[in-house]
């Protein structure tokens, strides 16, 4: 009986909870940090490649990320059916524009048979939602060598108070063997800005 009250009041608080919050913020969505877009990259080989580089939407709230998210093809399910990107608004999944043309990467390799006969491994599907809820959240910024997050202070002492401006986006591929996710950054020449975006 006890059990059962401490659950019916636990679930009337939620919902107050609920309700009140709701009151405060009628409707109201939350913004992003920066606006991106995902993009298909379509596996026909008698196009212009450019031309198979198409925007799926653009995303500038986190309701609208999660929307697209949960609506579009998991990686694991793009096989023979082209690849995936998520990039901030306006700057295009190829090392052409003008933002990547200087610009580097960090890739990740995962094998195929990783996750195979109930062993465990990294799963491509996990890691893209992983790394598209890092780079909506800004998790890849300020980190130094030891992967602690670096404080306001550290950061602007350093002179690096705007990692996440260097980076794209990440870009995922389904090749025989293995999956690649990479991370796309803005200036391959700053090797010390690069590792702490990696790290």
């Amino acid at each position: 009986v006890k059990e059962r009250e401490h659950y019916e009041n636990t679930s009337k608080y939620n919902a107050d909870l609920i309700v009140a919050v709701e009151r405060l913020y009628p409707h109201e969505k939350w913004p992003l940090n920066n606006a991106w877009t995902f993009y298909h990259i379509k596996n026909n080989q008698t196009a212009n490649w450019l031309d198979n580089v198409k925007p799926i939407a653009d995303v500038e709230y986190v309701e609208d990320f999660w929307s697209v998210a949960n609506h579009i093809f998991s990686p694991s399910k793009m096989v023979g059916h082209g690849e995936l990107a998520f990039f901030k608004k306006g700057v295009r999944p190829i090392w052409e524009d003008d933002v990547n043309k200087n610009g580097g990467g960090w890739l990740y390799q995962i094998p195929l048979h990783a996750h195979t006969f109930n062993k465990p491994g990294p799963d491509v599907d996990d890691m893209w939602r992983e790394t598209l809820l890092a780079l909506i959240g800004d998790s890849f910024c300020g980190r130094n060598s030891s992967g602690s997050v670096m404080s306001e202070q550290e950061l602007t002492e350093q002179g690096e108070t705007h990692l996440c401006e260097n980076i794209s986006g990440v870009y995922v591929t389904r090749r025989g063997k293995q999956d690649k996710l990479t991370l796309w950054t803005t200036n391959y020449k700053n090797e010390r800005l690069t590792r702490l975006i990696g790290y």
